[in-house]
């Protein structure tokens, strides 16, 4: 499954800023682009932080069954969902075996995200989450998912 670049949108919301912003005035920016729209993958609605909070619900506000046939599905964020009184419960995974190296490469360009071991982000831990999840779903490593919605 390969996604285009013209597919990927983002709205210009403020880091750690999303509890400042009134909630429909993003609900119009997505329904604009949405029409076509297959699969959503957002943050899950239990991260710590709250702009993974505000992206989940708006997924969900957005992509109402009735009016769309969108499959949405949260994605883990290191750091953010493990460390919810709710941890991210895993149900779909992605063999990502072939792509690991290339996945931990594109991190390490957020030079301000990713930091030392032990550390959820640093690129040891990545690739020993990936590990974990991999033989959860029998692939030397995988991404993992939490189907929240599939037609």
């Amino acid at each position: 499954m390969g996604v285009k670049k013209e597919d990927i949108h983002f709205l210009n919301i403020k880091t750690q800023r999303s509890d400042e912003f009134v909630l429909r005035d993003y609900t119009e920016q997505v329904e604009k682009i949405s029409r076509n729209t297959d699969l959503v993958i957002v943050p899950s609605g239990f991260d710590l932080n709250v702009d993974h909070v505000f992206a989940y619900k708006l997924a969900l506000i957005c992509f109402r069954p009735v009016k769309y046939r969108t499959r949405i599905v949260t994605m883990e964020i290191l750091s953010s969902s493990e460390w919810s009184d709710r941890p991210f419960h895993a149900n779909y995974y992605i063999d990502i075996s072939n792509t690991i190296e290339k996945k931990i490469a594109s991190l390490n360009k957020y030079v301000k995200q990713v930091l030392q071991f032990p550390h959820p982000r640093s690129p040891e831990a990545i690739r020993i989450k990936a590990r974990q999840r991999g033989l959860e779903a029998g692939y030397d490593y995988a991404e993992a998912f939490h189907i929240v919605r599939w037609f």
